[in-house]
């Protein structure tokens, strides 16, 4: 896997300016929205305060931009996957975009699901145990100490860890066949993670501390830029391109490991190899 293509391989791709600002412009509608009424909605004056129209006439541009965007990043995995990464997709065909990012939330509301309900129940049930175990109030169950408080933890770590794992794999595939049927195909998604399980991993742990560098670009402008009330703006394009560039580098990751874990037979269809895999631009 070439994980410093998926970083900077959109430079090549001599139109990107232009693409990044659409990008940009689609994430920065929900960050404005949302960012501009946190402000508007801090202050002490009742009437700044967020009513339920405001949040009805944004809830729709801000759940399409959404959807375009989470589908932007399936026609980039599909892009790197069957054809190549360069040029960046053009913004196009919004209607397959919105399909593309109902795809995606699809499956990972699914995974979601699924590991929270294999991780969750056995942490419930740990700590219910060691509650009751330390008021006495079941003596025929396990001791389990002090330490059964960190089993909770421990297990939502690894369901985390699995939840990405498994993510990076269910994604490509529905990016692929363009099926949340076959991104919730639980044997074929894990023959996919069992196939290249280390590169699986490592590109969880990218998009992981990309998600989390984001969220520490949002949420941590400098204090000063909120002085006169216009904090949004800059909070705004910091977001939006963050999250714009966290799309495409793991767009192109889940590409990478559709065709790492699925061997030639992807690429033979396309009759060339793709440029992060030393193919050539003739």
């Amino acid at each position: 896997m070439d994980v410093r293509r998926a970083f900077v391989f959109f430079r090549e791709d001599g139109g990107w300016p232009g693409k990044a600002l659409v990008g940009m412009l689609l994430y920065g509608i929900p960050a404005a929205i949302w960012s501009r009424f946190g402000f508007e909605g801090s202050g002490s004056d009742p009437a700044s305060s967020v009513d339920a129209l405001d949040l009805l006439w944004s809830g729709v541009p801000t759940v399409l931009a959404l959807l375009a965007t989470g589908g932007y990043q399936m026609r980039v995995t599909r892009r790197v996957a069957e054809r190549r990464d360069v040029p960046l997709p053009a913004w196009d065909v919004v209607g397959d975009l919105v399909i593309d990012g109902l795809r995606l939330i699809g499956v990972t509301a699914g995974w979601l699901v699924a590991v929270g309900v294999v991780v969750g129940c056995p942490a419930l049930a740990v700590v219910v145990a060691t509650a009751a175990a330390s008021e006495g109030r079941a003596p025929d169950w396990p001791d389990l100490g002090g330490g059964g408080w960190l089993v909770p933890p421990l297990l939502n770590a690894l369901g985390s860890t699995a939840f990405g794992i498994i993510l990076a794999a269910a994604v490509g595939r529905a990016a692929i066949a363009r099926s949340v049927r076959a991104g919730l195909d639980v044997a074929g998604t894990l023959r996919t993670v069992r196939d290249r399980f280390g590169a699986h991993l490592a590109a969880s742990a990218i998009v992981a501390g990309f998600g989390f560098a984001t969220s520490v670009v949002s949420a941590f402008p400098p204090v000063s830029l909120f002085a006169d009330g216009w904090g949004w703006v800059p909070l705004t394009g910091a977001s939006a391109a963050a999250s714009l560039y966290a799309c495409v580098v793991t767009g192109h990751l889940y590409g990478q490991l559709y065709v790492l874990s699925h061997g030639e037979a992807v690429v033979a269809r396309l009759g060339a190899r793709p440029l992060w895999m030393g193919g050539s631009t003739a």
